[in-house]
């Protein structure tokens, strides 16, 4: 198994030696092939069976398995002074994450069009926030990293502003997420 995988699930705590031995074959299972279903993960039929036992255990809970993994992620953050957590949250709407007048002058700076009647999902938001950051947005070109993203929230905090003191709805609010 991969010694980084290895390190980072190794405090699983389920209360029981067993459990924590069966989490631990599990995980390198699963690992050697992360796509692959438990079924074809696991060597044979009593391997299968035993996974989904486990896994219907009352004392396997996503939170007691994750745990591990949680506190180490927490430390990594801390050693840095920026952290930028990014994903693919296609269900989301920016709004979760942005005020309206982000967004908004955002997408106004960016597709030059009227705004939408509803707001764009986080990760449609986020393309046009990386294109203000430089990113292209071509179809064979590999996904931004955090250099475009940074610039794009620096601009978009600007546009923000701006938007803010001179957009169409000026002065009647100061929902604004920025420094």
């Amino acid at each position: 198994m991969c010694e980084g995988v290895a390190a980072e699930l190794a405090g699983v705590d389920l209360g029981d030696q067993r459990l924590n031995a069966r989490s631990q074959h599990l995980l390198e299972a699963l690992a050697v092939n992360p796509e692959a279903s438990i079924n074809a993960a696991c060597n044979g039929w009593s391997d299968t069976l035993a996974a989904y036992r486990f896994f219907d255990n009352r004392s396997v809970t996503p939170e007691k398995l994750l745990e591990p993994h949680s506190a180490a992620t927490t430390a990594r953050a801390r050693e840095h002074s920026v952290v930028l957590a990014v994903q693919d949250t296609t269900e989301l709407p920016c709004t979760a994450a942005f005020a309206d007048c982000e967004w908004k002058s955002v997408w106004r700076v960016v597709t030059k069009q009227p705004l939408p009647k509803k707001p764009p999902l986080l990760a449609e938001f986020m393309k046009l926030l990386t294109q203000l950051g430089g990113y292209n947005n071509r179809a064979k070109e590999a996904p931004p990293g955090p250099q475009p993203i940074w610039i794009g929230i620096r601009r978009m905090l600007d546009f923000a502003r701006a938007w803010l003191a001179f957009g169409p709805e000026a002065g009647t609010s100061r929902e604004f997420s920025g420094g």
